[in-house]
């Protein structure tokens, strides 16, 4: 593959000037114990030489790339004879505090050895395999690589470990331009009929997903009951995955994407994004993606958000813009794994896979959201999206809690109190 063409002169500039500025929105988490489960792995006896590491906060690195015009974040050359996803996650995000969203990061592992997540996968999988190069991105020194879905190996450089539950790479050695890695992985790949039937499954087993700290409390001081707000949204929605859509519906009507919103994504910011002004709902992909994975987990359905990109159509190589990075979310439904939702006005539809239960065996497009009739149990475009479709003893020892930290005085973006 042929080098990433980087654009010479200010765009370049500006990404060597926010490595500094982003450098104050960095989080420098503790160390903390590694949980190793099933199945067992010698690997995991292995003393642990690194006890912490700085980790950038993927929301404010993605407020600062949005801006990056004439960037490019990476190139994607698929595998011959396969595809590439409609979406490169760059940290998958499930813990929420009640201000924001953050990756406790407490299964982490090389490529190939990871335990099973805390939620199984659903009955159908897509396949990718993939290199990605690295562009300009690399100088911010960023931890966190482009993936998607659950890596089942990761070749050459960096040398990274991913997190167990859900599917996020980190590096466990500098970043830079021009390194590049071939990814094999795979991502649930439900099937219409598998949605139609899907229910979320016991709250025991999807506590993380669900958690809402102090949502009664803060609901209260507000002045404005969000669970309250959901359950009016659903409508008399009956199967989870009409509920789905129709909060996705709620959280996207009379709204509009506008970058230069207040960042945030606390139970306020929420409140405030959700009342609008004018009746005009107006904030960034964050702000759609966030309240509608709080709705989602006040009426028991299990959500957490992604940071990434949508990946522009072509076969490949691809090269992907710093500045379509956005937020989107999903949910998890028994019976069909996680399901990608984009509840923003401006989402894209996103093509369905046939769903392949071999990685190595090539992925065929099938029917898209914008042709699939509308309906309770089908996607619909840019309502919610269709599904979305080594290491060495060093590696294990990054053990990176990861929590969301205020940056907008960094970023010289003004921010509303929370």
């Amino acid at each position: 593959m042929a080098a990433v063409d980087r654009p010479r002169g200010s765009p370049r500039r500006r990404v060597g000037a926010l490595a500094g500025v982003l450098a104050a929105a960095t989080l420098v988490p503790a160390a903390a114990a590694l949980p190793i489960g099933d199945p067992f792995e010698l690997r995991t006896l292995v003393d642990q030489p690194i006890r912490s590491a700085e980790v950038e906060n993927p929301v404010a690195l993605a407020r600062a790339w949005s801006a990056l015009d004439g960037v490019t974040a990476f190139r994607l050359q698929p595998a011959a004879g396969r595809r590439l996803p409609d979406r490169i996650a760059i940290a998958v995000l499930p813990d929420y505090d009640g201000v924001g969203w953050s990756l406790a990061g407490r299964r982490l592992s090389p490529p190939g050895t990871a335990p099973s997540p805390d939620l199984p996968p659903g009955p159908h999988q897509v396949g990718y395999d993939f290199t990605i190069e690295l562009g300009d991105l690399g100088d911010l020194g960023a931890r966190w690589l482009p993936a998607a879905g659950r890596p089942s190996a990761l070749t050459g450089r960096p040398a990274a470990v991913v997190d167990a539950d859900t599917g996020s790479v980190l590096a466990t050695e500098p970043v830079t331009p021009g390194l590049r890695y071939r990814l094999v992985t795979e991502a649930d790949g439900p099937r219409p009929g598998d949605l139609a039937a899907a229910v979320p499954p016991r709250a025991a087993e999807s506590a993380r997903y669900l958690d809402l700290p102090r949502f009664t409390e803060v609901s209260a001081r507000l002045g404005i009951d969000l669970r309250a707000v959901a359950y009016r949204a659903l409508a008399g929605r009956t199967s989870s995955w009409a509920q789905v859509l129709r909060l996705a519906d709620f959280v996207r009507a009379g709204g509009a994407v506008d970058p230069a919103a207040p960042g945030g994504s606390s139970y306020r910011r929420i409140a405030e994004f959700l009342d609008g002004a004018d009746g005009v709902r107006s904030g960034g992909t964050e702000q759609y993606a966030s309240a509608f994975a709080v709705l989602a987990r006040a009426v028991g359905i299990p959500s957490r958000v992604v940071v990434g990109f949508v990946v522009p159509p072509g076969g490949g190589p691809v090269d992907v813009p710093a500045s379509v990075v956005r937020m989107w979310a999903q949910v998890y439904l028994a019976g069909a794994g996680w399901v990608a939702i984009d509840p923003a006005p401006d989402a894209p539809a996103i093509s369905t896979r046939t769903p392949s239960d071999d990685p190595t065996q090539p992925v065929e497009p099938r029917e898209s959201a914008a042709s699939t009739p509308a309906g309770p149990d089908r996607p619909v475009a840019r309502s919610a999206s269709a599904p979305e479709r080594g290491a060495d003893a060093a590696a294990l020892g990054l053990v990176a809690a990861l929590a969301l930290v205020a940056v907008g005085a960094a970023l010289g973006a003004a921010r509303r109190v929370r």
